[in-house]
């Protein structure tokens, strides 16, 4: 379910139907019982007016998680200098104004000292990298949050894990707003991203868990158009909070009201009630959902069918298997780079010419293009033909921000943009066909530390500006285009039912679509109907946060 998914172990895979040698007695039980998906589509509805509220419910999670997750790109911002006199910043010899970490301290002065960690902590020249510091140990606190508040949540409940991640990242923000010095607030960030690390899983399992087959695949996805919305609405609230306490004060505050607003409203998944025994509690809320489509406040439901448990092999399975090794390799790296350059280009955006609010407003509006862009051409061009895509115009956008100064450097940084977050935004889908069922999950799990591990690093590469400004972008521009020519490497999977044994898959022709089989017939809906049987695989799209 969590990022930590590809670890030592077995991991879950949840089956849809009972199946094996049952007693005589189980079979009285349970005659005219039904699961759940068969009851959202007989009784309830794939998304009735119940089910759809519940799903606006916890996707608006994402808009707190939005803040919490950037908070750094206005708290760590550089913000602007002037000469502590006339003329004080001039170079004796040349009249010209010299660097800031040419002259002394005395010489010049923050316009607004309070306006960020920078300028009040002086965190320049020498002490700059204690800002991607900071940075990287929120993405260290979120690497292990989202593997270990992933497990919780499959143990304590969707709610629960939802609502102690966003608690945790809300203190660990707000104590940041209180801090009295640079390594309080380090630490904080180490909480931050702790918080963070669960909070987008246990909304997007929580919010696709209520929803029917049909409709799951398309509103799943749709999750990130709140994330995207978060980002250009956190702009315009830091724009009118220009002191960074204040705007970190507010990130965190956000996901208080978050749960406030939501608590009396949002329900438990029905799957986990079911998953974890609690038949009744199951029952209970398929029953408020089903009131949406009656017209009586009297539901009466069949009974809940049980569901089994399978085991799904360990990631080392696929290791014997060249062709399944290099997909695992191909498919690591490339989230890896993905998640590099996502955020590298995120907390990059103060360093782009103009506003940094309206360009953080940008890079959000861009992204609902790039989403329905993804969502589109996996099924018009296929995966792996829109994986190159959408990696080349990240690559070309991002390198040629390097190039350009003033709006076109916006412009160009903003097609780079566009491209990252559609990859992003279909990798998983890509991902899943790559695999037989019984190691899909384990092996996404270890693509999505991979990608954790490119958030850790993205702050480093933003610390090469020191050198020269044109060196984040030309890394993180070169870095997907490797990722680019990575996925050459691999097969394009539209259209394919890969074998479900490993040995079978290996050898599977995957260039070459199913019998019968064609890009309408099996496209992104159909893909989540089939491989159905593990729910929790389309969980990890969520740990973008």
């Amino acid at each position: 379910m969590d990022g930590g998914g590809g670890g030592g172990g077995f991991t879950d895979v949840e089956l849809h139907a009972v199946t094996g040698p049952k007693r005589d007695d189980e079979d009285h039980d349970s005659q005219g019982a039904k699961t759940i998906d068969e009851l959202f589509d007989e009784r309830i509805g794939q998304a009735n007016k119940a089910q759809l509220t519940q799903f606006a419910l916890s996707s608006s999670a994402w808009f707190p998680a939005a803040f919490l997750t950037l908070t750094s790109v206005f708290t760590a911002r550089v913000p602007e200098w002037t000469c502590a006199s006339e003329g004080a910043c001039e170079d004796v010899n040349t009249g010209e104004l010299m660097e800031l970490c040419d002259m002394d301290r005395e010489l010049w002065k923050w316009i607004d000292p309070k306006a960020s960690i920078v300028s009040e902590w002086d965190l320049v020249c020498a002490h700059e990298y204690k800002v991607q510091l900071a940075d990287s140990i929120f993405f260290v606190g979120f690497f292990f949050g989202a593997g270990l508040l992933g497990q919780l949540a499959d143990a304590k409940g969707r709610v629960y894990g939802l609502y102690l991640s966003t608690t945790l990242a809300s203190i660990g923000v707000i104590l940041a707003a209180a801090s009295n010095g640079y390594w309080m607030y380090f630490f904080c960030m180490s909480l931050r991203g702790f918080g963070c690390g669960g909070l987008g899983v246990a909304s997007y399992v929580l919010c696709t868990e209520v929803l029917g087959v049909k409709w799951r695949a398309v509103l799943g996805i749709s999750t990130q158009y709140f994330w995207s919305a978060g980002i250009a609405l956190m702009a315009g609230i830091a724009y009118t909070l220009p002191e960074w306490r204040q705007f970190a004060a507010f990130a965190g505050f956000s996901g208080v009201a978050y749960i406030a607003l939501s608590f009396k409203y949002l329900m438990e998944s029905p799957r986990w009630y079911l998953a974890t025994g609690q038949t009744d509690k199951a029952q209970d809320v398929m029953v408020q959902l089903a009131k949406a489509s009656s017209r009586s406040n009297t539901v009466k439901l069949p009974p809940l069918k049980q569901q089994r448990i399978a085991k799904g092999l360990n990631v080392t399975a696929v290791f014997p298997f060249p062709a399944l090794r290099h997909r695992l390799i191909a498919m690591a790296y490339i989230f890896c780079i993905t998640s590099l350059v996502y955020y590298g280009l995120s907390l990059n955006v103060g360093s782009l010419s103009g506003s940094i609010y309206m360009n953080t407003f940008i890079s959000g509006i861009v992204e609902f293009p790039s989403h329905a862009f993804a969502q589109i051409a996996v099924d018009k061009l296929g995966r792996k033909m829109t994986l190159v895509l959408l990696m080349s115009i990240a690559a070309v956008g991002v390198l040629s921000s390097a190039l350009f100064s003033g709006s076109m450097q916006v412009t160009v940084s903003m097609i780079g943009r566009f491209g990252i977050a559609g990859s992003f935004n279909m990798i998983y889908l890509y991902t899943t066909e790559l695999f037989p069922t019984i190691v899909r999950s384990a092996c996404l799990g270890t693509c999505s530390l991979a990608a954790r591990l490119g958030g850790i690093i993205a702050p480093g590469i933003i610390l090469a500006q020191a050198i020269s400004p044109a060196l984040p972008p030309i890394f993180l521009g070169a870095a997907a285009a490797s990722a680019c020519m990575v996925t050459l490497t691999l097969p394009e999977t539209q259209g394919v039912v890969i074998e479900e044994s490993l040995a079978g898959a290996a050898r599977q022709n995957m260039g070459q679509r199913g019998v019968g089989a064609s890009a309408r017939d099996i496209g992104f809906t159909r893909l989540i109907e089939e491989v159905d049987d593990d729910a929790s695989i389309f969980s990890h799209e969520s740990e973008r946060l």
